[in-house]
């Protein structure tokens, strides 16, 4: 059986934390559930996963038709990260890695933006 997915992005120390729910379809508006100890996520994603159950096990397949990201912030180009200050790492790791806009989250973390599969959350 195909199961839908949220996965729910939040800041880590190194690396995104995730949480991921079970959902019956894929809506954006979709409620964002605060966790008590990770607080608000700065974006999500969807996807789906075919699950099998047998009588001795479950068989869980790899993800499909994951979703671009969709993030709560507003997206910068290079020249505007150039003006917020600070931001030199960010530059750098923007040219190198050929990102023409990150965005800023309601977290305050920044992200690469890919303008082809990537969406803001209206407010």
């Amino acid at each position: 059986m195909t199961k839908h997915f949220v996965e729910y992005l939040y800041p880590g120390s190194f690396f995104s934390e995730s949480i991921i729910e079970e959902v019956l379809v894929r809506d954006i508006f979709l409620p964002v559930k605060t966790n008590g100890y990770l607080g608000e996520p700065f974006g999500y994603r969807f996807y789906d996963q075919t699950i099998v159950n047998t009588s001795t096990e479950t068989l869980t397949g790899s993800k499909q038709n994951v979703s671009g990201t969709y993030y709560f912030g507003k997206t910068y180009s290079q020249d505007e990260v150039k003006l917020v200050g600070g931001t030199d790492i960010l530059v750098d790791n923007m040219r190198m890695n050929r990102w023409e806009k990150v965005v800023k989250t309601n977290r305050g973390n920044f992200q690469p933006f890919d303008s082809t599969k990537d969406f803001i959350v209206p407010s």
